[in-house]
């Protein structure tokens, strides 16, 4: 990643101090529910190598009590998971509410000039999607990154402790899909840039409309108008289906090539299995392993696509709070408390910026 995208995200993080102590709770309950998650095909090794020893002569007890324990790590896991989705979404919400407050704030503060070269539309348009893409990547870095890394770790040491060759196979799959992502993201980036654009500057002129219909309808106009729109939302949904197309394929080409390599572990471990290389519960574990090393691989991809996505949101929302204001005060100016009296004009002159060079009040 390019240094001026860390320079952008590590600004970003500022907004997830306030709620470092939720989101270190979130975090800690998601690696749990992780390391519980790796154990899970562990227990299933475990259960279906009794079975397959097993004879008449052996108690069900054994059995049960791994069946009991699988049950008890499901449900702690079901509610761990549960709990964290609640505190997640607390915290999202009230980051939403922190950036939108930021952003209205600066807004109220910024010139008329700067409303004036944009559109009501655009700016409602580039706020709003901006602090959406803004979230989700903020979601997946704080809350699925860590997690899916853990997993993945946990993953393949115990992959690699019961059977190399298997490890080997599954892992040979996991690097196309990274690496074919990385190049497609690049171009799908660059048409959403775009497709934002023209989603503003129809919006904005959307705003204007709405805002003169009393000349439209004077000018008799309505027809036009909505034609008009229609027609540029048409035009843009067109590129945004060449976008859904571009993630489709991307999507198509991850899945033949993740259940591609499903078949294969499978193939080679049923002929391990065959030889007696390795038992049936070790297929059965590694079976399960490789469900979650898969998943945990797309949720590192879905990570990499959300912050190449948000390049845009924070683009739009620093703008905004970057946006320098064309009459700042002074640096030692003095913030009045209660004011109480006259104003006395003296010698005041004023003119407009981008005007004529002639002042609007010259000396008063």
């Amino acid at each position: 990643m390019e240094p001026s995208r860390w320079r952008e995200l590590r600004r970003s993080f500022v907004y997830l101090r306030p709620h470092s102590v939720t989101i270190g709770i979130v975090v800690a309950i998601t690696l749990a529910c992780s390391g519980i998650t790796a154990t899970e095909p562990l227990m299933h090794k475990a259960i279906f190598d009794r079975l397959a020893s097993f004879n008449g002569n052996q108690s069900f007890a054994a059995l049960g009590f791994l069946l009991l324990g699988l049950l008890v790590l499901v449900a702690i896991r079901q509610l761990g998971e549960a709990a964290s989705s609640l505190l997640a979404w607390r915290a999202r919400l009230a980051i939403n509410r922190e950036l939108l407050a930021q952003a209205t704030a600066r807004l109220h503060e910024l010139p008329i000039a700067y409303h004036q070269s944009r559109g009501i539309g655009e700016t409602m348009t580039r706020v709003d999607r901006g602090i959406t893409a803004f979230m989700e990547a903020i979601a997946s870095i704080a809350f699925q990154v860590l997690p899916a890394v853990a997993y993945l770790a946990l993953s393949l040491f115990f992959m690699l402790q019961l059977s190399p060759v298997l490890a080997l196979v599954a892992i040979a799959f996991v690097v196309p899909p990274l690496v074919f992502g990385r190049r497609a993201m690049q171009r799908m980036v660059e048409l959403e840039r775009a497709i934002m654009d023209r989603w503003c500057r129809i919006y904005d002129r959307f705003q204007q409309v709405l805002a003169g219909m009393k000349t439209v309808k004077s000018f008799a106009r309505e027809h036009e108008e909505q034609a008009l729109f229609v027609g540029s939302v048409a035009d843009t949904q067109k590129e945004v289906l060449r976008s859904v197309r571009m993630q489709t394929k991307l999507g198509v080409g991850r899945g033949l090539c993740i259940q591609l390599g499903r078949v294969m572990v499978l193939a080679v471990g049923s002929w391990l299995a065959y030889r007696n290389e390795i038992g049936l519960g070790t297929l059965v574990a590694f079976l399960g392993y490789l469900g979650g090393l898969y998943a945990a691989v797309q949720s590192l991809l879905g990570l990499y696509e959300s912050i190449r996505r948000a390049e845009l949101g924070l683009a739009t929302f620093f703008s905004i709070l970057d946006a320098r204001n064309e009459v700042p005060d002074e640096r030692d100016a003095i913030a009045p408390g209660s004011v109480a009296g006259a104003i006395r004009f003296h010698e005041v002159s004023f003119r407009y910026p981008g005007g004529t060079s002639r002042a609007a009040l010259d000396r008063v």
